[in-house]
């Protein structure tokens, strides 16, 4: 039996049993559908940022990425691709939150093959409806990603953050364009409300790199790979500004240390692409010496390093 209109429908297939994977992909292409399979979350990852299926079929327990960590990876590249569970062990914790990242389906093992089928083919064809109806919307109603690199032709040194004819203001003009130059990391340091995000953006905006901003207290692997999702779909570097970075525990800097040394579950997706601002509000340099900031970031952060003076200067 061929899908309806003649047009095969795409399957992606995550699950680390090859047994498993090989049935559920044995009962889709009898009926005529085009099935990749893969065996761990880093790998569906990397399938759908190569292409967009019509549908992802996920194992819940997988290796390096479990099913719901590799469905929010596989949301950031491709917000709107469906997505089945297809697994003995779910637990009810976990079941909410696939139902709130959208997933059309649940089936436990073993699947009966029949209705496997006809899943497919309904939500595939559902979908497709929706975004034959979406192309005839107002483009100026359609979602954007909030992830966008500025043009290289932004005028920073416009913006009143850094007009002024004083001492201060000459410094900060002179230090800023030395700073900018940074390859890997940066360091900006001054009190709260000094304008951290307007000078971090500043120093980005003549990169052709992905800009992101992420507080120090939600930095870990998966909201990583979630940011940087748009980066790897668009095959552009990613510039990663740090907030509160003096509060980052000595795992978090581990995290970041590994974008660097290819360590930890982004790579090697991410390694050599990444570069970061940190923003502190205290010193770097003193929290490294009493032990409490990785002296390896700091070797990187640290030779391009920028103070804020308080606005009232």
């Amino acid at each position: 039996m061929s899908s309806p209109n003649n047009d095969r429908y795409s399957v992606l297939i995550a699950d680390d049993s090859e047994v498993c994977c090989g049935l559920l992909a044995l009962v889709l292409r009898n009926a005529d559908y085009d099935v990749t399979c893969v065996y761990d979350g880093m790998q569906a990852i990397e399938a759908t940022r190569a292409r967009a299926f019509d549908v992802v079929i996920l194992d819940n327990e997988m290796p390096k990425l479990d099913g719901l960590a590799t469905l929010e990876g596989i949301r950031a590249l491709r917000p709107h691709m469906p997505a089945m569970v297809c697994s003995g062990n779910v637990a009810a914790d976990q079941v909410a939150r696939y139902e709130r990242l959208g997933v059309e389906n649940m089936f436990g093992k073993p699947i009966n093959p029949l209705r496997l089928k006809q899943q497919v083919a309904k939500v595939v064809e559902h979908h497709r409806q929706l975004a034959a109806a979406d192309t005839h919307r107002d483009p100026a109603l359609q979602s954007h990603t909030p992830f966008l690199a500025p043009g290289s032709d932004a005028r920073i040194m416009e913006k009143p953050f850094f007009s002024g004819v004083s001492p201060a203001a000459r410094k900060l003009v002179d230090d800023f364009m030395r700073v900018r130059r940074f390859k890997t990391a940066a360091t900006l340091e001054g009190r709260s409300g000094t304008g951290f995000l307007d000078v971090a953006v500043g120093m980005a905006e003549a990169k052709n790199a992905l800009l992101l901003a992420c507080p120090a207290a939600e930095v870990d692997e998966m909201k990583l790979i979630m940011l940087f999702a748009p980066a790897l779909l668009q095959d552009r570097g990613v510039i990663l500004i740090i907030t509160n970075a003096e509060r980052l525990t000595q795992a978090q800097q581990a995290v970041l240390e590994g974008l660097y040394t290819g360590q930890g579950a982004l790579d090697p997706y991410y390694l050599g692409k990444v570069s970061l601002i940190f923003c502190a509000e205290a010193s770097l340099h003193e929290l490294a010496d009493d032990g409490q900031f990785d002296e390896r970031l700091l070797l990187r952060a640290g030779a391009m390093a920028l103070r804020l003076p308080d606005l009232s200067q």
